[in-house]
């Protein structure tokens, strides 16, 4: 009878183990696919990567926490500047999530204090942690900060402030983040000219979504936006400027790369010509032009002072003065008043760069 008895006992404990482990609920450790899947419908499987000794099983609070970068389709990156920006060399912010140590993402130089590089998750996420592996090759950030844009709050919120980088040790949050579609590092110091780090590993939960949940995309920056009904008149008209890098060699940077919708090529004075240097459109006839995008390469330094100028009785007449171009790409300069010409041109004043040259990439013109 003993024997039964325990048999029995045995049988019943195997039960309950089977019944347990078939009602457990979802925990997060799953990420939500493009096709709208609920978050624990498909298993992320992570490899842990060279710059952490392993992903944290179990943090502090004992509860388990993936990866929410590897495997997730539904990621964008940005960043305060980008070296090389609008180059087939450009060093990207994405560089930072590819798993790739070899690669790596580096601000433009002097971008150093309130730089910034962030990533937006296609569905929300709840984040606990991160490894950071920062190259170190031309000086290291010596403080920074962990931030998430809290939707409650419509602000960031920092919930981590760091010195020096250790590429082995996970900083773990002191609470984690609300549920969240945007985290960034901010950087407050550094012994080098620039930002530049290989690789950020992002840990956390995935937050349970409906089926058929679109993925979030990132709105335009403010300022991205054109007006509607105007359109790009810079196309296709004739181009002068003030002097020309290796001008007349097939490596020419002449101003009518500036104009070619081209973010990776560009126009470049030769050295020494900053003050006073310009690069100018005639149209085939006349236009009304209501504003302008400037997508400046700030890899060597950049414009502080500037003057947008139209032909008129016979001589340029400024209709916007300005200072430095902004770090984002494509950001929309509205004139004050619609002015209608047959040529415009932007005029250097004055600049923060070691060569005392200007290079742009793209420069466009809207009116009608």
């Amino acid at each position: 009878m003993k024997k039964f008895g325990l048999i029995a006992a045995l049988l019943v404990s195997m039960l309950l183990v089977f019944w347990g482990c078939s009602d457990k609920k979802e925990d997060g450790t799953a990420t939500p696919d493009a096709g709208g899947k609920t978050a624990g419908a498909t298993m992320l499987v992570s490899t842990p990567k060279p710059t952490a000794t392993a992903a944290p099983e179990e943090t502090s609070s004992g509860v388990e926490y993936v990866d929410l970068i590897t495997d997730n389709e539904n990621l964008f990156f940005s960043a305060s500047s980008t070296e090389a920006a609008g180059t087939e060399n450009a060093l990207l912010p994405d560089y930072c999530f590819d798993g790739d140590l070899d690669t790596r993402w580096s601000s433009l130089f002097y971008d150093t204090e309130e730089g910034w590089i962030c990533v937006e998750f296609g569905y929300p996420v709840i984040i606990n942690g991160v490894y950071l592996n920062e190259n170190t090759n031309w000086g290291n950030v010596t403080m920074w900060d962990a931030q998430y844009y809290s939707e409650s709050q419509q602000d960031w919120v920092t919930v981590y402030e760091g010195a020096e980088m250790y590429p082995d040790e996970y900083y773990e949050f002191d609470s984690n983040t609300e549920e969240t579609y945007r985290f960034r590092l901010v950087f407050r110091g550094c012994t080098g000219l620039a930002v530049t780090l290989n690789e950020i590993e992002v840990f956390g939960q995935f937050v349970e979504v409906e089926t058929g949940t679109p993925v979030r995309t990132p709105a335009p920056l403010e300022g991205q936006i054109v007006p509607d009904g105007l359109t790009n008149v810079a196309l296709n008209q004739t181009y002068a400027a003030s002097s020309i890098e290796a001008e007349g060699t097939e490596d020419a940077l002449g101003p009518e790369l500036c104009f070619d919708e081209n973010n990776e090529t560009r126009w470049s004075t030769i050295f020494g010509d900053l003050y006073e240097a310009w690069i100018s459109i005639e149209f085939q006839n006349p236009v009304t032009i209501s504003g302008f995008v400037v997508n400046e390469v700030k890899n060597w330094g950049y414009v502080t002072s500037y003057s947008a100028q139209v032909w008129e009785n016979n001589e340029w007449k400024t209709v916007y003065e300005g200072e430095e171009f902004s770090k984002d790409m494509d950001i929309y300069i509205p004139l004050e008043n619609d002015v209608t010409t047959t040529q415009f041109r932007l005029l250097f004043h004055d600049g923060q760069t070691l060569s005392e040259t200007v290079s742009i990439s793209e420069i466009k013109v809207y009116g009608k």
